[in-house]
């Protein structure tokens, strides 16, 4: 009994094994079909036709301002006390409107006093008249009498010299009455800078004081834009200006509103902070479109030509390569029919990118197949055939 129990036991642990054997049974080799190499098994590529051109055309973008053509800010000639502002930031005048003014209490008190001077003198300059006739007739008087040797020599004199003095008193008293004319026309010239009058139409964009200040002469206190008539003004490099001529149209961005502006002038001088050329642009008016606003980004573009020889080739057509430098796949005409290709990797150098294609030179030639899609699943020396074309 104890050794059929003992059979018994081993025949239980070794059944689950038998279950578990087949798992680890290695699986049957595969058997490799014949490879096919007819055509229609070839990888399908799309590729087209390069061509050389002379050069590129480069649209370069250079930024700017929008200004008004005139911005001016305003102040006083004369000092004096700030009395009144009579506009904000932000509103519209006319040339003339009465903008700011002064306190001029003290100018009218100091014409009263140079009005009276002026009365003062014009009576003068009248008894001074009136004596100088007075003279005259003594003088002629006495003249008669000395031919008659009714006075003597001396007296006659005496009346001819009197005569000669009252003229000379007349014209300082005439000088007088014009000095003091002057002087009142000063002040009325006082009074009259005394306020602040608009020099043309346009948009106050700065108040830069407020009433009470007792201001010196020539200090700023309104900012004056002219904002119906705007021109850009953009930093060129001077390749760039030299090709601009003035008087033509160019295309000019504005808030992402294409506008059309013509250049009035390029400036001889660089500007010293980018070293660049300023060039002026009267923007022209359009109805549909909100007028700019001065302190705006301009752009403008501007197409340049580049004298050098390459390819078109669309934006897919490259993979980077080594040395800084990119890979296109020229495609090589293989004997025998129908087509095949082989796939050769040619190395070539950016010169120009733009949203779909890219200007390249290098190790390619006019009318070379060049891969331009799906260069992710072909290697070099790969045997492809020309895909379909697309409908």
């Amino acid at each position: 009994m104890p050794r059929a129990s003992t059979i018994l036991v081993l025949a239980l642990v070794s059944a689950p094994m038998a279950l578990i054997l087949p798992a680890f049974v290695p699986p049957a080799p595969r058997v490799h079909a014949a490879e096919d190499t007819s055509a229609g098994s070839r990888l399908p590529v799309i590729a087209s036709p390069v061509r050389r051109v002379a050069g590129y055309e480069v649209r370069g973008q250079y930024v700017g301002r929008v200004v008004g053509r005139r911005t001016s800010e305003l102040g006083f000639d004369t000092p004096g006390l700030l009395e009144a502002v009579l506009v904000r930031e932000g509103d519209r005048v006319r040339k003339g409107d009465v903008l700011a003014r002064l306190n001029i209490t003290r100018l009218k008190a100091r014409r009263q006093q140079l009005t009276a001077q002026l009365a003062l003198a014009r009576a003068t300059y009248k008894e001074s008249e009136a004596n100088l006739e007075l003279a005259k007739v003594t003088a002629h008087r006495q003249k008669n009498l000395m031919r008659s040797e009714n006075v003597s020599r001396q007296a006659y004199d005496e009346a001819r010299f009197q005569e000669q003095a009252l003229r000379a008193t007349l014209d300082a008293n005439r000088a007088s009455i014009e000095q003091a004319a002057a002087a009142v026309a000063s002040l009325d010239a006082d009074i009259e800078l005394s306020q602040i009058v608009a020099p043309f139409d346009g948009t106050i964009t700065g108040r830069l004081v407020d009433e009470g200040v007792a201001l010196v002469s020539a200090t700023p206190v309104l900012r004056l834009v002219e904002d119906e008539a705007m021109e850009v003004r953009i930093g060129l490099p001077s390749a760039v200006a030299d090709r601009l001529e003035p008087g033509r149209l160019y295309d000019i961005s504005i808030a992402g509103d294409e506008r059309r502006g013509r250049l009035r002038a390029l400036l001889h001088a660089l500007d010293p902070m980018t070293r660049t050329v300023p060039a002026i642009f009267d923007v022209e008016a359009r109805s549909s479109v909100r007028p700019p606003r001065s302190g705006q980004l301009a752009v403008i573009l501007v197409n340049r030509f580049v004298a050098d020889a390459g390819y078109w080739v669309p934006l897919g057509a490259l993979v980077g390569g080594r040395r800084g430098l990119w890979d296109a796949t020229a495609l090589i005409r293989e004997e025998g029919e129908p087509p095949l290709y082989r796939t050769v990797r040619r190395e070539v150098e950016v010169l120009q990118t733009e949203t779909e294609r890219v200007f390249v030179r290098g190790a390619i030639a006019d009318g070379d197949l060049i891969v331009t899609d799906g260069l992710h699943r072909i290697v070099p020396g790969q045997i492809v055939r020309l895909a379909e074309p697309r409908p």
